[in-house]
């Protein structure tokens, strides 16, 4: 059950960030997912970094797997949405360390950053 919540929040979450960076950016309203008000890859990765975090001890190696899960999602969710949806939902192209324009460096850092911030709060609310 605490994965489901950890999902549906994760997902509630995302999709709040990544909308207002979005809107942001272009200076209007403007949410990049197929499903209103939540974002699977978000859901997905917050669920997979959570269960890091409650079975991985080495605070280093739960930040470095999940960064990595959290840029693998990432990719795989671009890869996903482009074979199955036909359709682009973000693109980093002309942006350094892009790998086919679904992931690069700055929103590696982004999920890197995020990881380190869920680590902090995981470890609050669970005494470690």
């Amino acid at each position: 059950m605490v994965f489901v919540i950890v999902f549906l929040l994760s997902g509630i979450l995302g999709w709040a960030f990544d909308t207002t960076y979005r809107s942001m950016l272009v200076g209007r309203y403007a949410p990049g997912t197929y499903i209103p008000f939540f974002a699977t890859c978000f859901g997905v990765a917050g669920t997979m970094i959570f269960f890091i975090f409650t079975h991985v001890p080495s605070l280093y190696a739960q930040i470095i797997l999940g960064t990595l899960v959290a840029i693998l999602v990432e990719f795989i969710s671009g890869v996903f949405c482009i074979t199955v949806y036909k359709r682009r939902l973000w693109d980093y192209s002309g942006r350094f360390l892009n790998v086919f324009g679904h992931i690069d460096f700055l929103h590696s850092f982004y999920w890197f950053t995020l990881v380190l911030i869920s680590d902090v709060i995981y470890r609050s609310f669970s005494g470690q």
